[in-house]
């Protein structure tokens, strides 16, 4: 259940307010006055978590919103590998600016404030003929003192600021793009560069991730088939970072367990292939089938690496996850903004330190009423 308040005042002023109520069976962190997150309390199953609230100002060339809301870098759908919708709702400000071609947008959020942790970013795009779109962003996420205007401008170079002015802040780079081959066939991807090493003595290792996605639509007489197909990368120790103040490039109170990574939420150490093929049996029916195979080694826990540890394990390294999911999944379009959507599917997990080798079912229905 999404309740949400949505008030357009003017074409310049917009609030929004939602809440996201959900309700399950009691057990693990669900059980009754356990916190499953930072801002979520249970009771007898119900958590209910203040999801979005803020207020946008915007005008021809410009647009400046502060509150609550997901955030989402990149060319991708859902997930990018610098700041992605699957870390959740962030507290922050934003603001962008269009000049012709050119669009640049910055951010500065507040991920924990009982322990000062901030993260602050900048990403400039550039739109090129035939649809071409690139994007060049960085981000520094920097924990144990109040807001740092050195990050807080939009045209400063956070490694530079960093590295004359601050501390050991955790600063990372992404070059994304959007190439449309032909008609119907797109490509997109991203390059994630959270350290590189331009200096190999002593040997340390470079801490890179990498999406590629192709998008096709295909046309069958009336019928108008999507597919896509998509690979990721990320090296082992790629968002981890050392410093006095325990900086890791995950949201809120920094635990990995309870908090997605603000960058791609496969983690380091692994890699995941993606499939999707959505095809539409009726004017209001959207059949969907999805796939994923996906590895994770040890170096999923967002370890740090110490001089004179391997600079090149094997990738994956350790004990090897390997997962495999699959589902089918409906969605009816009941007019008016109100959806009804239901699927299940199977996954299947091998290999680890204990050499599981399981397989699980799910299924599930949602209703969302428009009113």
């Amino acid at each position: 259940l999404v309740p949400g308040i949505l008030i357009d005042l003017g074409s310049r002023i917009t609030l929004e307010s939602s809440y996201r109520v959900r309700s399950e069976p009691e057990r693990g962190l669900n059980i009754r006055h356990n916190k499953p997150g930072p801002r979520v309390r249970s009771f007898r199953g119900i958590t209910a978590e203040y999801e979005r609230a803020y207020i946008a100002l915007r005008g021809i060339r410009w647009k400046v919103k502060l509150g609550r809301d997901y955030l989402h870098w990149g060319n991708g759908r859902e997930e990018g590998l610098l700041v992605s919708r699957t870390a959740g709702s962030l507290d922050h400000l934003t603001a962008s600016v269009s000049m012709g071609r050119f669009k640049l947008s910055a951010v500065h959020a507040v991920l924990d404030p009982g322990f000062p942790r901030y993260l602050a970013g900048h990403r400039l795009t550039i739109g090129f003929p035939r649809g071409i779109y690139l994007g060049l962003g960085e981000t520094v996420l920097y924990t144990g003192r109040g807001l740092d205007f050195t990050y807080l401008m939009p045209l400063g170079f956070y490694y530079i600021n960093q590295f004359n002015e601050g501390g050991d802040d955790n600063v990372l780079w992404a070059l994304d793009w959007k190439i449309p081959l032909r008609r119907g066939l797109i490509l997109y991807g991203e390059f994630l560069v959270d350290d590189f090493q331009y200096e190999r003595n002593p040997p340390a290792p470079d801490r890179v991730g990498v999406n590629l996605t192709g998008e096709a639509l295909l046309t069958f007489g009336a019928i108008e088939v999507e597919l896509l197909a998509g690979y990721t990368y990320i090296d082992i120790y790629t968002y981890a970072h050392r410093d006095s103040l325990f900086t890791r490039y995950v949201t809120g109170n920094g635990d990995p367990c309870s908090n997605s990574l603000i960058g791609s939420s496969l983690g380091p150490d692994a890699d995941r292939w993606n499939f999707r093929a959505a095809v539409p049996v009726h004017p209001r029916i959207v059949v969907t089938v999805r796939g994923s195979i996906t590895r994770g080694g040890d170096g999923e826990d967002l370890r740090e690496w110490y001089r004179g540890m391997d600079p090149d394990p094997p990738f994956p390294s350790g004990n090897i996850v390997r997962e495999k999911k699959i589902s089918l999944d409906s969605t009816v379009d009941l007019g008016k903004g109100s959806v009804l959507r239901a699927g299940g599917g199977w996954r299947r997990i091998s290999g680890g330190s204990d050499n599981e080798d399981r397989t699980d079912g799910f299924a599930y229905l949602e209703l969302v009423l428009d009113l």
